[in-house]
């Protein structure tokens, strides 16, 4: 599990969303404490087709 701190995450965005594509998730921290906790979305499942009465 990674960690980067609020000003890392606001500043360097770009790295943060490097780092979910290798990490399940990142802590967030704010004075060497954890206040929040990034997590990478699944992929989109495949949606159905919708009902096409024609």
């Amino acid at each position: 599990m990674k960690t980067l701190t609020i000003r890392d995450l606001r500043q360097r965005w770009p790295r943060a969303e490097a780092l979910l594509a290798h990490e399940a998730e990142i802590i967030i921290t704010r004075d060497g404490k954890a206040v929040a906790k990034l997590v990478r979305l699944r992929e989109p499942s495949s949606r159905r087709k919708r009902f096409d009465p024609r």
